[in-house]
């Protein structure tokens, strides 16, 4: 038996359904169309498709956001350069570029430098004072260990106020007070969300930043806030009357020659007998702490420098790269083609850990940095050609110089002053056999890729010198 007859708004709704099942499978298919064709697009047709890598970063930015996320960029990096093929740095020079570096290399001369020493030396003598407890034996020499202190907040307090004074006439006294220590913690964290934003300008543009990474948004905006307050305090000072000339006085009146325009521990207390010749070499240069300054004598610590250089090969600043945009026309890079618009660079943890430039490149060895018995000059040459801590070329960092300088005050009257030691069954900044693969070195300082490398430890013990 037949049933009912349709009726019109029956009919209406039959075709209603059949529409919309035919238009939702229409969509469902071009949405997937769409992606397999920019899939193989992408891994076949794409200019970089002829170089090998992981497939899923070949598909999206998501990967290096991800790899941003949890802080392993510079492991992911050296990895990668591991399992396919090495690359090679190169910079690109812009009109604008030259001007301003012109201006900033004649700000941070040799003179400007010396003439900043007094405010490194003023905070480098409160650091070397919070080193041991003033407690003393019985029989009042002053000889016991100190308590342990975990020295990357303690570099971090005397780095940030040396920049401080250096720069602005002004500190945040974070060796004296705890008021605006939180800054160690903003920082990083706001780079992190700047480095990461980078691979995805998207998320900036559409305020996703707020959605998907809200503390890290947050505490970007908290360290804005803190530099324009610092920078808004210096503008408003008359330079005539500051007790030292700092580098915005300098910045202001450099002139770019040309054109005349301008603007308005870790590894080393491990081993023992590095830390050995360091103290004989430091101790024996110089007959008093105060007599650790800038200069000649400081220079020729062969051995000092080489122990600097080593630990800035095993832990650069900035583990990761420094992307520079391939311009107009392509750039030929031994034998390989970058077409515009491509982001290239070579990872400083990458290079710094190639063994064809630095054999046992996972071993700190300060030897490799001058010629004696077992490294030649060929070797030592080799091992600066790969060296970029401070990038390269045009590239380079301008305030190196100035870098070098309060590294080399610093370590020499720690160094002077103490002895030092590990907290005994301290394992603080360790690799460990248990964490993932490129953290398992136990004398590997670890470190975390916020573009800048953050870390914890090492947790050390100091005296006042024994001899």
């Amino acid at each position: 038996m037949l049933g009912s007859p349709l009726t019109a708004s029956s009919l209406a709704a039959i075709i209603s359904a059949l529409l919309y099942c035919s238009s939702k499978i229409f969509g469902n298919l071009m949405i997937e169309i769409t992606i397999r064709t920019s899939i193989t697009f992408t891994v076949t047709f794409h200019p970089l498709a002829i170089y090998p890598g992981p497939w899923f970063g070949a598909l999206t930015d998501w990967y290096t956001v991800y790899r941003c996320l949890v802080k392993d960029r510079h492991i992911d990096l050296y990895k990668l350069h591991r399992d396919y093929v090495p690359s090679s740095m190169t910079t690109i020079d812009k009109k604008i570029h030259g001007i301003k570096r012109r201006v900033n290399v004649r700000a941070l001369g040799a003179g400007t430098i010396k003439g900043l020493e007094e405010l490194v030396l003023q905070n480098v003598r409160i650091f070397c004072s919070q080193l041991i407890d003033e407690s003393k034996s019985e029989d009042g020499a002053i000889d016991a260990w100190s308590s342990a202190r975990d020295m990357t907040p303690l570099v971090g307090y005397v780095t940030s106020d040396i920049m401080g004074d250096v720069t602005f006439s002004r500190n945040w006294n974070m060796l004296g007070s705890h008021e605006n220590r939180n800054i160690l913690e903003v920082l990083p964290q706001g780079v992190a969300m700047i480095n990461m934003s980078g691979y995805m300008p998207l998320i900036l543009k559409l305020k996703l930043e707020k959605l998907f990474f809200s503390g890290m948004a947050a505490e970007t905006y908290k360290f804005e806030a803190l530099s324009k307050d610092q920078s808004s305090w210096r503008a408003a000072q008359d330079s005539a009357k500051l007790k030292h000339r700092d580098l915005f006085s300098a910045l202001l009146e450099a002139r770019d020659p040309e054109t005349g325009q301008g603007y308005t521990q870790e590894t080393l207390i491990a081993e023992a007998a590095t830390l050995t010749l360091l103290q004989e070499e430091v101790r024996a240069m110089f007959k008093d702490v105060e007599d650790i300054k800038t200069g000649a004598k400081l220079s020729s610590c062969t051995y000092t420098v080489a122990c600097l250089n080593e630990a800035m090969r095993m832990t650069p600043g900035v583990g990761g790269l420094l992307p520079r945009e391939v311009l107009s026309g392509g750039m030929n890079v031994d034998g390989y083609h970058f077409p515009a618009g491509i982001d290239i660079g070579v990872p400083h943890y990458s290079i710094h850990h190639n063994a064809e430039y630095y054999p046992e490149p996972f071993v700190f060895k300060p030897e490799r940095w001058f010629v004696n018995g077992d490294t030649t000059e060929s070797d030592v040459a080799l091992a600066q050609s790969a060296f970029c801590p401070f990038s390269v070329g045009r590239a380079s960092c301008i305030g190196k110089s100035m870098a070098y300088s309060e590294m080399s005050i610093v370590l020499a009257r720690v160094i002077w002053l103490y002895d030092m030691r590990l907290k005994p069954g301290s394992t603080a900044g360790e690799g460990n056999p248990s964490f993932v693969d490129g953290r398992r070195l136990k004398n590997e300082f670890q470190v975390y890729d916020n573009f800048t490398s953050t870390h914890t430890g090492p947790l050390v013990e100091f005296r006042r010198a024994q001899n």
